[in-house]
């Protein structure tokens, strides 16, 4: 049997439900992270995570740079050089939220 790593920071199963977002295709994006390597469900887990610390007006950009973190925080190794560059754009709530963070661990990435 082939099993996947698994960490304890994902011992718990992914529930969260992105806001939707007009401009972005959140089912595409989740399909885009699959393809990548990374898990849908917890792409959008970490995504509704952030999304829950922003305000509901936020800018598109900015939930697109949360989505690049998510992505990174659900298995795409590719989006880590770009998530760890643009974490700085994010609140940090939102960021430590999307990645399952407490806020002040945050700072090691930054």
């Amino acid at each position: 049997m082939i099993r996947r790593p698994g960490h304890q920071a994902d011992a718990e199963p992914p529930r969260g439900v992105p806001t939707p977002v007009p401009g972005l295709d959140l089912d595409r994006a989740a399909t885009a992270v699959v393809a990548a390597g990374g898990s849908a469900a917890r792409f959008r887990h970490a995504l509704a995570a952030g999304q829950a610390q922003l305000s509901a007006d936020a800018p598109v950009d900015l939930v697109v740079t949360l989505a690049g973190i998510a992505g990174w925080r659900a298995g795409v190794l590719g989006l880590r050089d770009d998530a760890l560059a643009r974490i700085v754009d994010v609140p940090p709530p939102a960021a430590a939220a999307a990645l399952g963070l407490a806020e002040a661990d945050l700072r090691a990435f930054t």
